[in-house]
């Protein structure tokens, strides 16, 4: 959503065009949903939605897992996903209720979660754990504490060793649990 929300229209539709050229080259469509961070980004709510419905679509036609990026409209995004009929793949920085993982989960979509907010936030810890079976753990090297110094390889070991830790569970069973 980040490029649709800072790109001009004529080089966006550009770029669109090379996607659908090139698509039998890609392993999945995405990073692609919605983000309403900050209040400016609904100014491009019409151009986000536009694009994602594109996204979804080409994702459907072409037998492509969508990898979202979601914040903020999980709402609107569920919606997109549930009318489409047939969309999958995974839910990128997974940062939201367990009500919202179900409603990702039905639709057939994985979570992933970021290792670094799963040691901060109790609640989405909570989260992980139910969905645990169908779960990925992360790292964006931007984010990760440290990941500039080190291998993000290495922070999320690091990271899944304090969640084993914190969860009382061996790392064995995190990482055989998780995709």
């Amino acid at each position: 959503p980040w490029v649709v929300i800072t790109c001009e229209a004529t080089q966006l539709e550009r770029e669109w065009r090379e996607l659908v050229r090139m698509v039998g080259q890609c392993q999945a469509i995405g990073e692609t949903g919605l983000d309403f961070f900050r209040d400016s980004q609904r100014l491009t709510y019409d151009r986000q939605v536009d694009f994602f419905h594109r996204h979804v679509k080409l994702a459907i036609d072409n037998d492509k897992p969508l990898i979202l990026h979601v914040v903020r409209g999980h709402g609107e995004v569920l919606n997109i996903l549930r009318a489409s009929n047939g969309a999958r793949g995974i839910v990128h920085g997974f940062r939201s209720s367990e009500q919202i993982a179900a409603q990702h989960f039905d639709l057939g979509f994985k979570l992933s979660f970021p290792a670094t907010s799963l040691l901060r936030n109790i609640k989405l810890r909570d989260v992980f754990c139910k969905f645990r079976a169908h779960a990925l753990l992360e790292t964006d090297a931007p984010n990760s504490k440290g990941a500039i110094q080190e291998n993000p390889l290495i922070c999320l070991v690091k990271d899944v060793t304090r969640l084993a830790e914190i969860l009382d569970l061996s790392v064995g069973v995190i990482m055989g649990d998780c995709y």
